[in-house]
């Protein structure tokens, strides 16, 4: 996980408008891609999951995924704060071999998404 971070953050440091929330915006994509690997595992391997409290209210839907998404960034960033993250970071911008793997097992990932067992 902390190459993925590290990997995002080095993508929105990079960027004109999110140069300055690069770790927040990091931190939100790596939730996003943790949910969407973990929910298409689930549909892969045809596992019915579902959350305690998701129904028929959209609102109610939003609070209970917003409030998960809280929890795992808390969980996150108490792992990897950004003075943790910026360190890190000194050391990997330059590591383009790392950079190439964890984007071909993300390419590879999505691939697997759409294909039909």
């Amino acid at each position: 996980m902390k190459y993925l971070i590290l990997m995002f953050f080095k993508y929105y440091r990079e960027g004109k408008q999110t140069k300055n929330i690069a770790y927040f915006s990091s931190i939100t994509a790596v939730i996003l891609c943790l949910h969407i690997v973990f929910f298409s595992l689930m549909s892969l391997l045809k596992i019915d999951f579902t959350i305690i409290g998701m129904g028929e209210n959209k609102l109610l839907n939003y609070l209970v995924m917003g409030s998960i998404m809280s929890i795992e960034f808390i969980i996150i960033y108490h792992f990897y704060p950004p003075k943790k993250v910026k360190r890190l970071y000194k050391n990997f911008k330059n590591n383009k071999r790392l950079n190439l793997f964890i984007i071909l097992t993300l390419i590879i990932f999505f691939v697997f998404i759409f294909i039909k067992w």
